[in-house]
């Protein structure tokens, strides 16, 4: 071809503005979409950390009840406890994510009469587990029960 000749408009290649424009609104749609997904996935991740450490706090917290002699169990819950984020027990209140209070809660079999020195067989600790920044009121509360297996007091 001949460099006096032009390539007809008819048969060029590529794309319009008009194309251009919309397959970016297109783009632009679905990452807003994507961005606004985001901020629920993290909210979603830390709970899911939280409630993790939570159970990690509270296997600690049987495991070590479970091993105490019966007569030290009321001593071991004298004391808050304070915990990391990974649900690690802290020495001191410094670095504290998690604020673990256990106190002593009656322990009781619903329907049974013949059950006079329970007090000296079962011990039940209540657990209440709350974030450092939380009003107490949005503690997470369970109850873990201890029996005196030697059957002294």
């Amino acid at each position: 071809m001949p460099l006096s000749q032009t390539i007809p408009i008819s048969s060029r290649t590529g794309f319009s503005l008009v194309e251009v424009t919309i397959a970016i609104g297109i783009v632009s749609f679905a990452l807003v979409t994507l961005l606004g997904i985001v901020p629920i996935g993290l909210m979603a991740n830390q709970e899911a950390m939280g409630q993790t450490a939570r159970s990690h706090i509270l296997k600690q917290i049987s495991s070590d009840l479970g091993m105490l002699p019966y007569d030290k169990v009321s001593g071991y819950l004298a004391a808050t406890q304070y915990y990391d984020y990974d649900g690690k027990r802290l020495s001191g209140q410094s670095g504290t994510t998690f604020t673990v209070a256990l106190t002593n809660a009656a322990a009781s079999y619903p329907g049974s009469t013949n059950l006079a020195d329970l007090d000296q067989r079962l011990a039940r600790v209540k657990v209440s587990i709350r974030r450092a920044a939380e009003p107490e009121a949005a503690a997470i509360l369970t109850t873990i029960s201890i029996f005196n297996a030697s059957g002294q007091p």
